[in-house]
């Protein structure tokens, strides 16, 4: 598959940090923007160590377009850890929306989205859509 450089009609080169919106899927995308920018705020609100429980985002079988999210405890047996995105997730989307808006970024850097040890590469981030979600949740 050819990565495009370009949009169609204008020829215009796609900024920086959009080219994601022609490679993934935009459920995938939101998704797993969304579950980083959780994580980044579950340090600050549920002060969770985060080498204790990570996130992904797995394609659920057949022909559709569907994903799921995956927050989970990343010690054998579990520790608890991912139980805190549960019991905190509104003030969660509300800390992690702040972090997000308050990052003068345009797509996503390390202070809002980027994740250290992201099991896919830290690849379909897209700021804007992460927010989209935490807006329905906060």
């Amino acid at each position: 598959m050819e990565t495009r450089t370009n949009l169609t009609r204008s020829g215009e080169p796609i900024p920086p940090g959009y080219q994601q919106l022609w490679e993934y899927s935009s459920t995938l995308i939101a998704i797993h923007s969304f579950g980083h920018q959780i994580m980044r705020a579950l340090q600050l609100v549920a002060r969770v160590d985060l080498k204790q429980v990570n996130f992904t985002v797995v394609k659920e079988l057949g022909e559709n377009n569907d994903y799921t999210g995956y927050f989970y405890d990343t010690s054998d047996g579990g520790n608890g850890a991912a139980e805190a995105v549960f019991k905190h997730l509104p003030k969660l989307a509300s800390a992690a929306r702040a972090i997000a808006l308050d990052c003068n970024c345009d797509t996503g850097c390390a202070k809002c989205i980027i994740q250290h040890g992201c099991p896919d590469g830290n690849t379909a981030l897209l700021k804007q859509l992460g927010l989209v979600l935490l807006d329905a949740i906060a």
